[in-house]
C-alpha cells in the first residue's frame, strides 16, 4: 500500500517546490525521493539505531512545535487586539466623515 503512495508524494513534492522556485528540476527530486526511500529500508527501520534516531527527532520536533505554538498564540492574540482596535478607529473615522458631510449638506440646502 505505501509504495502506491510514493509516485503521489514525489508529484506533491515537485509540485511545491515548483510553485516557490522554478530552476528546481524534476529529475533531481525524483532521484533524491528515490534515494531517501531507499535508505529507509525495512531492515533500517527496524534496526535499533533507527528506532533511536526516529525517537530524538520526535522528541525534537514535539518540544520546538509546542514552543511555537506557543509563540505563535501569543501573536493571534495581539493580532486580535490589534483588528479590534483598527476596526474601532476606522469606524469612528467614518461615521466622523459621514457626519461632518450631512452636516455640509444640511447647511447648504438651508441656504
Amino acid at each position: 500500500m505505501h509504495a502506491i503512495l510514493i509516485p503521489y508524494e514525489i508529484t506533491a513534492l515537485s509540485s511545491v517546490l515548483g510553485f516557490w522556485w522554478d530552476n528546481v528540476p524534476l529529475a533531481a527530486v525524483c532521484g533524491i525521493c528515490i534515494v531517501l526511500y531507499a535508505c529507509v529500508s525495512s531492515e533500517f527501520l527496524y534496526s535499533r539505531k533507527a528506532n533511536t534516531i526516529v525517537r530524538l527527532i520526535n522528541i525534537f520536533a514535539v518540544k520546538w512545535y509546542g514552543e511555537a505554538e506557543f509563540w505563535l498564540s501569543i501573536g493571534k492574540i495581539l493580532l486580535i487586539f490589534i483588528v479590534y482596535g483598527f476596526t474601532f478607529v476606522t469606524v469612528l473615522s467614518f461615521r466622523r466623515a459621514v457626519l461632518s458631510k450631512q452636516e455640509s449638506l444640511t447647511l447648504s440646502t438651508a441656504f
